[in-house]
């Protein structure tokens, strides 16, 4: 769900998609797809919302939608914008990033960064103005966030702590 200009957007499954002037009554409009929607952002004066199998729906007024499809190996479930870039994240470790909202690059990050982490599947992504987060796990089910500053350099932060508790008896011994 997203509110943008006195209007609330909602989308969902099936390609769904409502929207809103009140907040209160809801109109369906057609997004052109029945495929789940699993996100949407604002990115400059443009809706981008992320959808299963590869699918961006791209709107400047949230009545009329286009379709564009991306070479993904996974569905696209999350999708997020700053002043300056839109990037978005797939449940197969692909990071998708445009600075147009139009033309967009693909990267498999469990590809390019083989060896250095363990394959990643992520299920979210947020950005403020200089940092981009990716959430998600392993491939063993453990946790994973992925930092950046520009999308190029990705770098893991560690969820899992061991945390010994010391009493004054354990350090007597």
């Amino acid at each position: 769900m997203i509110s943008e200009n006195r209007q609330v957007l909602a989308i969902g499954d099936k390609g769904t998609i409502l929207l809103s002037s009140d907040g209160r009554s809801f109109i369906p409009v057609e997004s052109g797809t029945l495929k789940d929607i699993n996100s949407v952002t604002n990115f400059k004066g443009l809706l981008i919302a992320s959808a299963d199998e590869g699918i961006l729906l791209i709107s400047k007024n949230g009545t009329l939608w286009s379709k564009l499809q991306l070479e993904v190996k996974g569905n696209i479930v999350s999708v997020t914008s700053n002043h300056s870039s839109c990037y978005g994240v797939t449940d197969h470790g692909e990071i998708i990033s445009s600075f147009d909202g139009m033309n967009w690059k693909v990267m498999d990050f469990n590809k390019e960064y083989s060896g250095y982490y363990k394959p990643c599947i992520f299920n979210k992504a947020l950005m403020s103005d200089n940092r981009i987060v990716l959430a998600g796990r392993h491939e063993d089910g453990s946790p994973v966030v992925m930092f950046s500053t520009m999308g190029n350099v990705w770098a893991e932060r560690t969820l899992l702590y061991d945390c010994l508790l010391y009493t004054s008896d354990a350090a007597d011994e």
